[in-house]
Formats: structure tokens, C-alpha cells, sequence
């Protein structure tokens, strides 16, 4: 059974609503909310490392880098969105 099915998650939610809170835009959030968006956020965090692992062990390496997070932008459309925050080379 996964985190998700269970309704726990990795991530505090005291951290996620104060992450949320952050936002002046949002007043409140319900915790139903908070839950979702956590569970949302873990799930793309596991997606987004398991693609740059996939890279490393093409790679013949054991530990991610920032190239592999880059390149993993660079070849999956959908995380495209994270081209500016994540650069080529650092």
C-alpha cells in the first residue's frame, strides 16, 4: 500500500501550508488541500528523479547530478516547464 491510499504523506504538511501560506494570493487552504498538494508534489519529485536517475545509470554512475536532472528537462517534454530553473551547466 502506498503513501497515497493511506492519505500520509513524505513532506510535513506544516511545511507544505506554510510553503502554501507564502503565496499572498491564497488566504486560506483547506487541510484537504494541503494533503493533495503534498501527494502531488511527491508524486512529480519521484517522477522527476526517477527520469534523472534513469539518465545516471546510462551513465554508468550511482549518484544523480545536476547534469542529469538537466538533461532528464531537456528530453521529457513534460518538464519542459523547468528549463529557466534548472540550467545546462552550472
Amino acid at each position: 500500500m502506498d503513501n497515497t491510499s493511506k492519505g500520509k504523506t513524505i513532506l510535513p504538511l506544516s511545511r507544505v501550508k506554510k510553503t502554501i501560506k507564502m503565496d499572498k494570493d491564497i488566504h486560506s487552504c483547506s487541510n484537504a488541500s494541503v494533503l493533495l498538494i503534498s501527494l502531488a508534489t511527491e508524486m512529480f519529485l519521484k517522477r522527476f528523479s526517477q527520469k534523472a536517475f534513469q539518465i545516471t545509470k546510462i551513465n554508468k554512475r550511482r549518484t544523480i547530478q545536476q547534469k542529469d536532472l538537466a538533461d532528464a528537462v531537456r528530453k521529457d517534454d513534460q518538464l519542459e516547464f523547468l528549463t529557466d530553473v534548472i540550467p545546462s551547466k552550472m
